[in-house]
């Protein structure tokens, strides 16, 4: 019986630590715990678990101001940007979401926050597209995601309460938070991505890579990467044929309704894709169907309420048609490579929402005036830097094949 009590009390006081040490370091970022610089305030495991972090952590926070968005808005937007004055802002965006994840949290966040009556979101292309043949597929409901039962607007009953509780429980009771604790304490000076407590997420990681293996590879491994996965597929988010759309557009249309219903302004923006960027959809002739994408965009804009606007950050700029110092392990000033750009460009991105002004030239408020003379722009564009286009394929070394029907 004397062993017996041992086992327990140990096994008690086993368990007891391990939470201690996962609350204290809080490695996935829920920042329950204090926060010590050089023990830890950088937080590498964070972006392993951001889709369970910020499910929790943004309602938490009740911001007033809420970022919605994919990995461009994370790692650009910065929620303590001085346009923002003293409001409580939070940076929502996730890498790999799409429109339905991004409005489900979206949603669940406001749903309990009731002084939130701002919202930014960053639209992207990518995000509208689906392979032509669904648009001819009969139409069939898409199974509940499983992201639902941590989200209590959408699952309010018991059961979502325990796997809720389950979900919290397993960042401070298991062996797996207790070694990603460890990591977190001897990673604290390193090159790692990081998402901080209005959750920014920290880039650091393409630091690491530049120094070690330099901006060629970030740009190689990003525009092959990117016709790989949409080559041969496809894919476009209208049926020239029909007219049909992909369904997102419903989806973001249902979603400004329901904002416009709470009174709350919105502000939706398309992010600056470096000219390499746009030059591959070109080469995938997709340029069409992106044009037609912003232009069905700002219809579900304009249908869904006066208190929303919609700007275009990737016409021509100084910004988009930056040059990349290929060869070398320098960063570029504005982006990290062609998708994902960088906070100093998120920061004008946030100042013209703010003042509804152009800052040097970059970005166009999209409306019926407005959208003709920039659908004129990006094809100036495309004539404009397509020699720029071909001497960075050559520098890099890479053959992007141009589609017969590309422009």
């Amino acid at each position: 019986m004397v062993y017996l009590n041992r086992f327990f009390i140990c096994t008690f006081v086993v368990i007891a630590i391990v939470c201690a040490v996962n609350w204290f370091i809080d490695p996935y970022g829920m920042y329950w715990s204090p926060v010590i610089v050089g023990i830890n305030s950088t937080k590498p495991a964070s972006g392993d678990r951001v889709r369970v972090i910020k499910a929790y952590r943004a309602p938490e926070f009740a911001p007033q101001v809420l970022i919605v968005g994919n990995s461009r808005a994370e790692m650009a937007l910065h929620p303590e940007h001085p346009s923002f004055d003293s409001a409580r802002v939070y940076n929502q965006a996730m890498p790999g979401a799409g429109i339905r994840l991004q409005t489900d949290y979206a949603r669940n966040t406001i749903d309990t926050t009731p002084s939130l009556k701002r919202v930014i979101m960053s639209v992207d292309y990518l995000d509208f597209l689906v392979r032509h043949a669904r648009f001819s597929e009969p139409h069939i409901e898409d199974a509940a995601p499983d992201y639902l039962l941590r989200l209590p607007l959408y699952t309010p009953g018991w059961s979502g309460r325990a796997m809720r509780l389950r979900e919290k429980s397993a960042l401070l009771f298991s062996l797996d938070g207790l070694l990603d604790s460890v990591r977190t304490v001897f990673q604290q000076s390193a090159a790692v991505n990081s998402i901080d407590p209005t959750g920014f997420n920290d880039p650091a990681s393409y630091v690491n890579i530049l120094r070690h293996e330099g901006i060629n590879a970030l740009f190689v491994q990003k525009l092959e990467g990117l016709d790989g996965n949409m080559r041969g597929r496809d894919l476009m988010t209208i049926d020239s044929d029909t007219g049909q759309r992909s369904p997102q557009y419903g989806i973001l249309a249902d979603f400004l309704a329901d904002l416009s219903e709470q009174d709350i302004h919105v502000q939706l923006f398309i992010s600056p894709y470096h000219f390499s960027y746009l030059h591959l959809l070109n080469d995938l002739s997709m340029t069409k169907d992106f044009i037609a994408w912003k232009y069905e965009l700002l219809k579900v804009v304009e249908e869904s309420g006066a208190n929303f606007n919609l700007w275009d950050f990737s016409g021509p700029s100084i910004f988009i048609q930056e040059p990349v110092p290929v060869g070398s392990n320098r960063a570029m000033q504005w982006y990290w490579e062609p998708a994902h750009y960088r906070r100093d460009l998120g920061d004008k991105i946030l100042e013209s929402l703010a003042t509804g002004k152009a800052i040097s030239q970059f970005g166009t408020p999209l409306t019926k005036g407005a959208i003709e003379a920039v659908t004129e722009a990006h094809y100036s564009l495309l004539s404009d830097t397509r020699d720029d286009w071909q001497a960075l394929q050559q520098s890099l070394n890479i053959d992007i094949d141009a589609l017969p029907e590309s422009q």
